[in-house]
Formats: structure tokens, sequence, C-alpha cells
């Protein structure tokens, strides 16, 4: 497995590996400090275009500004010092300018004006093109260094930064072989305008940032073009950290996103990010506000994160950090040591395609290589894993991650031959394979018809039975399956009309002692009515299992429906009650129609079909679709109205028919002369000359008499 080198064995390492520069005098004319300037800025001032300024080992503390194409060469990087105590730092203002073998060296009193209202500023400044600024080491205050980050408060330290003020771009210049060390910003930052230019194989270390392509903010700078195109290669950056920070003070804002070793923000777009190694930061790669497009692949990025930036008991950080606003990323070939510290919020790409493929995920993806091509669907070890990874907060997705990292030697193949046997195959199907050392390769047995899986021989030797196994590929194997006759049956299964059946009707053939399930499957209008196997009747449950000893015919009879339709006028109900009915042929029914209680009403008749019935209760047989009607009728009664003479009535005196419940009022109406003296209801007075009219309810027959009398002359009339 892939370990995290600590940063003082990498420093070693790379002490022991790079020469110590001592550059010679190079032909032409060369100014040498202090021979011919006690001071670089006078050699420099004095120098013209094309001059080469050597300075010999020693502590300068000149603040350095280039204004035409010279080159400026230390003896020594080691020993060759520019130190800042207060102020100062190197600006390039010109082209094709090259800075060598020097350190760049802030010391603890440190501290600059802030620059166009950023608090803080760099050791080494680039504003032109075509600069070579190689195997220098740019150093911020080291003694400033505390357990959690940098103690720089209110305004941050670059150590080398590419931007254009008033250029329309800075573009190729060259950033190599150098060491950044303790700086309270980014180590290297291409920022506003800033195209082509490479910054690779550096040496990066206790930074906030390490290398850092983009603008500081939206808004600044708004005539610059953003950031892009350039390429940033083969660099080792470990620890980044944020520095200590005063919520209080009004200084520049935490950023969005966590420090990064590798950041591309503010609209970076189209650049190049290959080949480099970040551990030990708060996050590895982080692409933000609008970074669009960008390609970044084979770096390893691995042991990032922290415990107790904000909380003891957990790691915080990401090995990737995409945010939700950058889009068009294409990462793949890099070395991730945790997926769980991946996030993007979609929009990205995590892979080349197949077969170039994905990323390395070294410590937690669990999947395996038992499966090779597009789809992952054949069999044999590709180097890509079966199962794609899903990035954590979006619906991207790494479609073919890797199982080994990318460039380096490919793990052991070893080859799995599955043989063929009589009665049967297997999936993967007979051949030879190649698998990665490590896997567990299933293999399934598929019997022919009459057969069952006996037994497996793996490299000669009794395996034992069982329809899978699992073979491990700790070296070359000859798989052979075995497979046992156990003889075959036929079912032959038919149906009546109405119906099919799951599986369907028609032969099929079975192993001796099979179980067969058979569902029966009604068409509309039939229902499933029983089964009869070998002509004998197995019931009418829906769905049957046939043991297959021997030869059998299974028949599914199925019966037509017939629907019922009850319905009946106001009055009464039905028994069944009105609604549909489905019942099989040739079930009797037996219908009784029931009038209202306490209501007068009657049945009257049935209309069956449009056929009238008086029979009550009505039986029917289905043999057909059938619609019955109940016909309830209100009862009427008789009234019979008389009167004598001297008057008569409204209305007129004779016999009517009222329904039940009926309330019919009767005037009296005498002749001149006469006078009303009574009514007689069924016999009965029921009022005399005051009651008029009479009111008779119709609950029965009745007869309504009225009696009219002569007035005598001079008598009135008496009300009783």
């Amino acid at each position: 497995m892939r370990k995290v080198v600590g940063f003082v064995v990498i420093l070693i390492l790379v002490l022991m590996t790079f020469p110590v520069w001592d550059i010679q005098r190079a032909e032409g004319e060369t100014i040498t400090v202090p021979d011919d300037y006690p001071t670089i800025a006078g050699a420099v001032d004095a120098a013209s275009d094309g001059d080469t300024v050597y300075v010999r080992s020693g502590t300068y503390n000149d603040a350095l500004i280039i204004t035409k194409p010279i080159s400026l060469i230390g003896q020594n990087k080691m020993t060759t010092k520019l130190v800042w105590e207060r102020s100062g730092g190197l600006s390039i203002w010109a082209n094709n300018v090259v800075v060598e073998g020097f350190t760049f060296e802030a010391r603890r009193n440190y501290s600059l004006p802030p620059l166009q209202g950023i608090p803080g500023t760099e050791l080494v400044g680039i504003f032109a093109d075509n600069t070579i600024f190689k195997n220098n080491i740019v150093r911020g205050i080291a003694d400033y260094v505390w357990e959690g980050g940098l103690g720089m408060v209110g305004w941050w330290l670059w150590g080398l930064k590419i931007s254009c003020q008033s250029a329309p771009y800075c573009s190729n210049n060259l950033v190599e072989n150098n060491q950044f060390l303790d700086l309270a910003q980014a180590a290297v930052h291409l920022d506003y305008s800033s195209t082509d230019n490479v910054v690779r194989r550096n040496l990066i270390d206790n930074t906030w940032y390490g290398v850092k392509i983009g603008g500081e903010q939206s808004g600044f700078f708004e005539n610059m073009s953003w950031p892009r195109s350039n390429t940033v290669e083969d660099n080792t950056i470990t620890r980044t950290m944020p520095i200590q920070y005063d919520e209080n003070d009004p200084g520049w804002p935490m950023p969005p996103g966590p420090p990064a070793g590798l950041t591309l923000w503010w609209n970076a777009r189209d650049n190049l990010v290959f080949d480099n190694s970040v551990s030990e930061c708060i996050c590895g790669i982080s692409v933000a506000l609008h970074s669009d497009g960008n390609l970044l692949y084979n770096n390893v990025i691995e042991s990032n994160g922290r415990r107790g930036l904000i909380d003891e008991t957990v790691d915080e950080g990401y090995d990737v950090w995409v945010g939700a606003d950058s889009i068009g990323n294409v990462l793949y070939h890099n070395f991730f040591g945790n997926h769980s510290m991946i996030y993007s919020k979609g929009g990205n790409v995590w892979d080349n395609g197949y077969p170039s493929g994905g990323n390395y995920y070294w410590k937690d993806y669990e999947g395996v290589d038992v499966k090779k091509g597009p789809d992952q669907d054949q069999p044999g070890s590709d180097g890509i894993g079966d199962a794609a990874v899903a990035i954590f907060d979006s619906s991207d997705q790494d479609c073919y991650p890797l199982m080994y990292p990318y460039g380096s030697p490919a793990p052991t193949m070893y080859t799995l031959s599955i043989s063929s046997a009589a009665n049967g195959s297997t999936n993967p199907a007979p051949g030879n394979y190649s698998y990665l050392e490590g896997q567990d390769v299933p293999v399934q047995a598929l019997p022919d018809t009459g057969y069952v899986p006996d037994h497996w021989v793996l490299d000669s030797v009794d395996v034992g039975g069982g329809s899978q196994i699992f073979v491990s590929m700790e070296q070359d194997h000859i798989l052979h399956p075995v497979f046992s006759w156990i003889g075959i049956q036929e079912l032959n299964i038919t149906t009546t009309a109405g119906g099919t059946t799951n599986p369907a009707p028609g032969v099929h053939i079975y192993t001796s002692g099979a179980v067969v399930a058979v569902t029966a499957l009604s068409d509309i209008g039939y229902v499933f009515d029983h089964w009869e196997l070998d002509s004998v009747n197995s019931g009418t449950a829906g769905s049957v299992n046939v043991t297959m000893d021997i030869n059998h015919t299974l028949h599914a009879v199925f019966i037509p429906t017939y629907s019922l339709t009850i319905t009946a006028t106001a009055g009464g109900t039905t028994d069944p009650t009105p609604g549909t009915y489905t019942y099989v042929i040739g079930t009797l029914i037996n219908i009784t129609a029931i009038p209202d209680a306490g209501q007068d009403y009657y049945f009257d008749h049935w209309e069956l079909d449009g056929a009238n019935s008086t029979s009550n209760p009505v039986n029917m047989t289905m043999d057909t679709d059938h619609t019955l009607h109940a016909v309830f009728t209100l009862r009427s009664y008789t009234l019979i109205t008389a009167v004598s003479s001297g008057g008569t009535l409204n209305p007129p005196p004779g016999t009517r028919v009222y329904w039940s419940g009926t309330r019919v009022n009767i005037t009296a109406i005498p002749d001149p002369g006469y006078y009303l003296d009574h009514w007689e209801l069924d016999g009965t007075v029921i009022g005399y000359v005051s009651t008029n009219p009479a009111v008779v309810d119709m609950t029965t027959n009745h007869t309504l008499h009225v009696t009219f009398a002569q007035l005598s002359s001079g008598h009135d009339v008496t009300v009783k």
C-alpha cells in the first residue's frame, strides 16, 4: 500500500537529490556583486538589456525592481540570501528575466502596507512575460509557525505571485525547482490575466495555499482577464493550513472552500494540473467560484484533512472539494487516499472513459474486478472496478475506478481455465480468463435439462458440490464442472376457453423430482373453476404444485360469468340490495322485493330484461346477463262527497281517488237562504257551521256528507 512520506524525510531527500547550485559567470557582460557593485540593487540599475547580475554568497536586504531583460544569478541558493527585515521584495516588470540561485526570506518584523486594499503582499512578484524563476528558496516568517497554523493576523504573505495589472496577459513564465516554505498565503499564485504559465517540480510546505490559480475576489480588477491555460506539474505540496484568524479583525474574510494544496477559483479555466503530490493538507484539491473546464490528472492526493481544527473528535477537510458553481472539470488517473473525503456538487467528469479509466481510491474502494469491457459485463479483469464510485453530494460518479494507481506496475495476473463438460455449461462460459491477483471469481454451473451440478474439480481436486463456486486467484487454476443425470419428465398443460396459465399451455420438460408451480389466469368474463391432473379433479386453488415424478397432463377449467344488475324505484329495496353482481353460469338466484317500512308503498311488479312479472320473490338462472327492476307503488284511496239540498261543494260532489297521505280540503257553498249545518265523515259528525272547509286526510277510503239547512225568516243562524 502507498504510504505518506513525512515532510522532513521529503525535504532531506530533496536536498540530497537537488544539486547545490554554484552558478559560474556566463560569457558576455556580467556584473558581480559585491565585486563590481556593493548592492544588488545598484548592479541591477547599472545592467543593460541581456546582462547578467551575478551575486556571490552572502546576506543582502535590497528591495529589487527589475525593469529590463537581465539574468539575476545567485552563487548558491543556500548561502545567497535576500532577507527583508521590515519591508522589501522582488518585483519583475520586464520580459525575459531569469532569476536563479537565491533564498528570499522575510523575517519576524516584516511588514508592508496593503496593496490595492489587500491586507498583505508577495515576496516575489512577476508582472511580465517569459520570466524564468528556478532553483530558489522562498521562505516566509519561519519563527511565526504555531501548532495550528501561521500566526499572522490581519494580512497575508504570498511567496510568488504572477499578476498583470495593466498588460492584457502575463504569460509563458516558468516557476521551476523552487522551495516555498512557511507562508501565510499561497506559495505560488497565478493571479489575474495569467495565461500559459508553467509551475513545475517545486517543493511547497507549511503554507495556507500551495499553488493557487485564480483572482482574489469577483469585482477586483474587472478590466483584466481571468487566469487560464496554465500548467501546474510535478509539484510536491505538504501541510497547507489556515492562518490564525481573528474574528474581530476587519481584514480579509475567510474564503469559500477549505485551504488547499492545489486551488482553482474565481474563473480559473482550462488549466492543466497533473503529476503533483499533495498530502497532510486541510484539502488536497479545491475548485470553486466558476472555475470550469480544468483538467486534473495523475495527481497523488492522500492523507489530507486534519483532526481538531474545529472539533477535536473528527477529521476535517477533503482530498477533493468542488463547489456547486464549478462545472465541466475532468479528473482522472489521480490517486485519492480517501473516497469519503471527496466532495462535488455535480456537473464534473471523474473518469477518462474506457479503457483509460478513472481514479484510484486507495483507502476505501471495496469493489472487485472480475468483469471487463465498457459495460463491465465481460468475464476477466481489466484493472477497473466493476462498480462505479458515487461522488458525495452529487449525481457525479467515477464509472471506471482504477484497481491500482495509474502508471504503477500492474499487479500479477493469473489465468482461470474453465474446461468444457458434458451435460452442462458454466457462466463464464468455458475458456481462459485473466484475473488480478487476489480476486474471488464466481463461476456458476448451468446444467442441461435432466441434469444437476454434481461437484467441481479445481486443479484436479474434488472441491465439492453446489451450483456456484468462488475461485481465489492466488495462482493459475483449472476448473472443471461435473453434472449428474437425474432424469426428465414432461408436463403437458391445457386449458378450456376463457383463460391461460403460467407456465403457458404446452409441453414442458423438467428434471425428475422437480416441483412445478402452475397458476391459472382467467380472461375477462371468466373465472377459474378447477384443475384436472391426469383427468382427476385436483382442486379449485388458483395455483397448483405438480411433482414431476412421472409425465403429467394438467388441465385448467375456466367457466363464463354473467352479471345481474338490480335496481328499484322509490318506496322499497331488494335482497340482495340494488347493485351489479357477477355469477358463474348456471347459478340459481332468488331476489325478494321489500317495500319500505312505515310508508304506504307496496310492491307492484318486476321488470326482468324489460318483461313484467309480479312474483315475489323471483327466481332466475344465470345463463346470460340480466337486468332486474323492482317497481313499488304508493297506495291510493277513494273520497266520496255528497250534499243535501240547499248547496254544493268545491270540489263538486262526486267520487275522487287520492294517493295515501294526501290532505284534501272541501269547501261547503250554501245556496241563498241556506246555511251549512254540519259535516258527516263516514257517518260521524265532524263539524258545524264554523267548520268550513272540511279537511280529510286520505289514509283510507272515506265518505263525506254535508247538510244544509234553510234559514227561518227573522231568525239568525246559531253557530255551534
